[in-house]
């Protein structure tokens, strides 16, 4: 069946080789999948080499193209592997990469220039400067967040030089993506590297026992909405998730698509069947971010996935829609020729046989010919009978055995050439040897999120102090410490208009400094001539992410304290590199205000004042560990911030002997308690209390 070129891409979700055949049965256009290795879901099945080849083939051979998602963040260790990885399916014919980490975009550009890259939604990417900052690094799709609401999704489509790429279905985690820690921090599980423990699951004490658990984003009600602002392709999420479910969701999806309609409460009902948490939410979509929004997985939803699975089709095989011509003249070869149209690409295959006979008495009938030529049986192709064309003498004949072995061949060479991996194959893929530099100068750098309680002491004891960026007016500096803004790590589209005239407020009285937390603020820094420091939270953790810094314009980086000290002393770099060696660590940035529900508040959010007459609220765990949340009064935003902090003061010689600086993080101190962790680390003093390393 031929769709209407104007509909989204309709992207599915594959854990397995089983998952890949129910997407393509149930309709999907694309699929995505991950490897064994370097996948945000490694707890799904994922695939082996020979899986992931027979699996791109047979996406090929149906029309749907295929993803190949590697969207961790990679050690110096990891990046030939993951390299390799992209260079073998280049070659099988990948269709583009879901990526992450910038070090292995770099890598990629420069050994595999003509691969097709997708800015994973792990990238943070929010706003039209994220696209025009992806653009330039290579990307032709951004994978925009879940919490864009329709107004900010519409804008991006109208504006983005990128192909925009949108979840209408799945999970719903409550950090931003790219942005959480908290598995990493609090134990061994790391989001950022495919392990995630899903601590926002887990109840905490409060008014809400589940605050940070939502439902599963549905948008199939709201599916003529995402085909009329031009979104090019529709995700579902689920790489976790049985065929079952993935046949189920994206069957339905697909007749939503094809009947440009939104979806009828039975539909809806039937989605949750196969999985739901509570039901499901739009709450980001129609920017109503509330308490609504919450839900967790009951013994309910348990029995209704049951019993849905248990009901399950099976898969039908998908078809490609293949025009056929055949010309059978006296006197020359009979063909037989084929075209499909996949995508924006048009292919063509033609096959020959021998010479008709002449029909001595009875002719063969332009019908019968046709009639051998449409049975396509088990092959990947249909055809429109009364579409087929034959072209022939009144006075000739052939034994059907040899029509039907003519049919056959095409068949097989028509796949023959959509199933061909990339024109350009490459030989070798290898990372390239990076030079060791020697550090000339050291850059101490400290955040405070409470401008209140920065010392006098601190500007003599730090390099560079960095400050939220509504606050920089309100601080006076003194001594020799440069005093920089910590730009707001998410902003979303329609916002960055705000953040830069504040920006510019801050320029204006003098700042030259900036702490990066999300790539689209490299243009507004160049644009304002301001040195740029790489705040934690651009995931550093390879020398080839140091070295694209680098190129970047970055004069220093503040490493991922997933990182760790051993490899972070082996890393190779241009700049300066930082380790985290004291505070609480931002774990999550929250869309959905927390606080409201851990304190049992009512009402509008926007009508919420609390933010701006209260400090920190306490988040505790069944284990009594309590983690501090900060809510921005503008936006209702929430940070997490650790429940205890890093303290490496009793070791920080030795960091220094390392090549590493240190960046401090002050949330919730006194000004009195800020000058005795700063005295502590003038001493290397012990810690007193509970503490983590890095």
């Amino acid at each position: 069946m031929k769709r209407n070129k104007e509909l989204p891409e309709l992207l599915a979700p594959a854990g397995s080789f089983e998952c890949v055949n129910a997407a393509v049965a149930a309709g999907a256009d694309a699929v995505y999948f991950g490897m064994k290795s370097f996948s945000a879901r490694s707890y799904a099945q994922n695939f082996s080499f020979k899986e992931a080849t027979d699996a791109i083939k047979y996406c090929k051979s149906t029309g749907v193209k295929i993803y190949l998602t590697i969207n961790t963040q990679l050690f110096d260790s990891d990046m030939e592997q993951a390299l390799e990885m992209c260079r073998i399916l280049y070659n099988t014919g990948v269709d583009a990469y879901i990526i992450t980490d910038l070090g292995l975009i770099r890598e990629v550009r420069r050994e595999l220039p003509d691969a097709v890259l997708h800015a994973s939604t792990q990238m943070s990417p929010q706003n039209i400067y994220s696209a025009e900052v992806l653009s330039k690094l290579g990307f032709s799709r951004m994978v925009v967040p879940r919490e864009c609401s329709k107004q900010e999704l519409k804008e991006l489509c109208e504006k983005s030089k990128l192909e925009i790429e949108a979840f209408i279905h799945g999970a719903n985690c409550v950090c931003h993506s790219g942005q959480c820690l908290m598995s990493a921090v609090i134990g061994p599980r790391s989001g950022n590297k495919g392990n995630c423990a899903q601590p926002c699951r887990m109840p905490y004490r409060g008014a809400t026992e589940y605050p940070l658990s939502l439902k599963d984003n549905c948008l199939a009600p709201r599916m003529k909405d995402l085909i009329d602002m031009g979104v090019s392709s529709l995700k579902i999420e689920g790489r976790m998730k049985s065929p079952d479910y993935v046949y189920g969701v994206t069957k339905i999806y697909r007749k939503l698509l094809d009947e440009r309609r939104d979806a009828s409460e039975s539909e809806v009902k039937e989605l949750a069947d196969l999985f739901s948490r509570s039901g499901f939410t739009t709450g980001y979509f129609d920017n109503k971010v509330d308490s609504d929004m919450l839900g967790i997985r009951t013994r309910e939803d348990k029995i209704a996935s049951s019993e849905s699975s248990e009901q399950a089709e099976s898969y039908p095989k998908k078809r490609i829609y293949m025009d056929m011509a055949c010309t059978m003249k006296k006197g020359m070869p009979i063909t037989l020729s084929g075209t499909v149209e996949i995508g924006n690409q048009i292919i063509s295959a033609t096959v020959t046989g021998r010479e008709p006979e002449v029909a001595l008495t009875y002719p063969m009938n332009p019908d019968l010919v046709k009639k051998q030529l449409i049975r396509l049986g088990n092959s990947s192709f249909e055809t429109d009978p009364d579409k087929v064309e034959i072209d022939m003498d009144g006075d000739v004949m052939m034994p059907v055995m040899l029509i039907n072995q003519l049919r056959r061949d095409l068949c097989e060479e028509m796949e023959k050439k959509i199933t061909a991996g990339n024109k350009k194959r490459v030989d070798t893929a290898s990372v390239q040897e990076l030079e060791n530099h020697v550090k000339k100068c050291r850059i101490k750098t400290a955040y405070f999120d409470n401008v209140r309680s920065i010392p006098s002491e601190a500007f003599d004891y730090f390099d560079k102090i960095f400050v939220p960026l509504e606050d920089y007016c309100k601080v006076e500096p003194s001594g020799k410490a440069l005093l920089g803004v910590c730009m707001p790590n998410v902003v979303m589209e329609g916002e960055e208009n705000e953040v830069l005239k504040e920006l510019d407020k801050a320029v204006g009285k003098g700042c030259s400094e900036m702490l990066v937390t999300n790539l689209w603020q490299i243009d507004a820094a160049e644009k304002r001539n301001m040195h740029m420091t790489a705040d934690l939270k651009m995931n550093c953790m390879n020398s080839y992410a140091c070295k694209k810094y680098s190129e970047l314009g970055f004069e220093n980086i503040i490493l991922s304290v997933e990182t760790g000290l051993p490899k972070a002393a082996d890393m190779k770099s241009e700049v300066d590199l930082s380790v985290v060696v004291y505070g609480r660590i931002p774990v999550m940035t929250l869309e959905k205000c927390a606080i409201r529900d851990i304190l049992g508040m009512k009402g509008s959010p926007d009508r919420c004042e609390y933010c701006k007459t209260h400090g920190y609220v306490p988040l505790t765990d069944s284990k009594n560990m309590t983690f501090k949340l900060r809510g921005n009064p503008k936006t209702h935003r929430n940070t997490i911030f650790n429940s205890v902090p890093i303290w490496t003061a009793d070791i920080y010689n030795r960091i220094n002997k390392l090549g590493l600086e240190g960046h401090y993080i002050f949330t919730d101190e006194s000004v009195e308690q800020v000058k005795k962790v700063i005295n502590a680390y003038i001493h290397y003093s012990l810690p007193e209390g509970q503490f983590k390393r890095i």
